[in-house]
């Protein structure tokens, strides 16, 4: 059985086998669902996944490749991994940013961001802009340098020839990868300092469970050259809401006990040390001051001392925003409450002064909403 190599995502599914276009589209919108309906039936995630790279691989195979956009989840990626257990039993994830041969900087397209890797940092763009815009924010990223590889993935728009164009208007050595190019590196024996993660059936489930943030999808990434902190940072995609959040902190996801499901953020040093993320979508009218009414609402048919310190038009690291504070016997949350794209975004700081000064203030800083609107 011969090595097989399929590109996953970010808007298709490539491979040796034919795979239904409808499933793929299917199967990458509900990455982050446990069920998805397909031809009217309702079916797990878990198994249109294994179905999907089944196609993709023709079959059982023996060495796998998976190539994946470099800002996808950890639990993304495991998903996808253990999906390829079932057809392999020598599965790797490589990131897309990690396949290109060596040029000062990569810069990556994705349907909702643009990652440019630059000098061992990853810098976030997303795509709400004016392409033009985008294009202006990127030639500064890379200006001054020779050399520049531009990665664009099947699918994601027309965004990668303005790109190049601009570059080379600049002065810059252009080179243009796709998913075709960037198969055929890895199927011709990328460097296996290139793979991130070599994820074997029984290292899957562990790895969808606990992650750290900082794992497969950007391992050690520091934003905007900002090294102020040992541990860098990392862009945290989860559903429509990226937010940045210190490297090598555990991402969990909460779905039990008091207060909205979230995915909570624990440093690895003080685990009364978190960052949580909540997010809901709203309509576009959505103004922060039906945000705070809403709220309001809502609090205040909770216990008496629960939520306090309630601030309806408040400020947070340099944003507007709804404030208050949850107390739970020993646990204090500061919750500072935004509104993007169509989406409700809530981040909750828990602990000592380090995290609402330093981690949590980018956090709220940087969280927006990506996706389909």
């Amino acid at each position: 059985m011969s090595g097989v190599v399929v590109v996953v995502g970010p808007k298709e599914v490539v491979g040796r086998g034919a795979v239904d276009p409808e499933e793929a589209t299917i199967a990458l919108d509900c990455l982050d669902d446990d069920l998805a309906l397909v031809d009217g039936r309702v079916i797990r995630v878990d198994d249109l996944w294994r179905d999907v790279v089944g196609s993709a691989t023709g079959g059982r195979c023996g060495r796998l490749r998976l190539i994946c956009p470099s800002w996808w989840s950890p639990r993304r990626l495991a998903r996808i991994a253990a999906a390829a257990g079932h057809w392999s039993d020598d599965v790797a994830v490589v990131l897309r940013s990690e396949v290109p041969a060596a040029t000062a900087a990569v810069v990556e397209l994705g349907p909702e961001l643009v990652i440019v890797h630059v000098d061992g940092h990853r810098h976030a763009i997303a795509r709400a802009s004016h392409p033009a815009d985008i294009v202006d924010v990127v030639a500064a990223r890379v200006a001054g340098l020779p050399t520049v590889t531009v990665d664009v993935p099947s699918g994601v728009g027309l965004l990668g020839s303005n790109l190049v164009r601009a570059l080379r208007l600049r002065g810059v050595e252009v080179t243009l990868e796709d998913d075709r190019s960037l198969a055929a590196a890895v199927g011709g024996g990328v460097d296996d300092g290139a793979v991130r993660r070599h994820l074997t059936p029984r290292r899957v489930g562990v790895a969808a469970a606990i992650l750290t943030a900082g794992g497969l999808a950007a391992a050690a990434m520091a934003i905007d050259g900002d090294q102020a902190e040992p541990a860098g940072g990392t862009w945290l995609v989860e559903g429509r809401v990226a937010v940045e959040v210190p490297a090598r902190w555990t991402v969990e996801r909460v779905t039990a006990g008091p207060g909205s499901a979230r995915v909570q953020v624990t440093s690895p040093s003080d685990r009364s040390e978190v960052i949580h993320v909540t997010q809901s979508r709203v309509p576009a009218t959505e103004t922060l001051d039906s945000t705070a009414a809403a709220l309001a609402a809502v609090l205040a048919g909770q216990p008496a001392g629960v939520f306090v310190d309630f601030t309806a038009a408040g400020e947070r690291a340099e944003r507007s925003a709804v404030t208050y504070r949850e107390v739970r016997g020993d646990r204090r949350v500061d919750w500072t409450v935004v509104l993007d794209g169509g989406l409700r975004i809530a981040i909750g700081c828990q602990g000592t002064a380090s995290v609402p000064e330093g981690a949590c203030d980018r956090a709220i800083r940087s969280a927006h909403a990506v996706g389909r609107k």
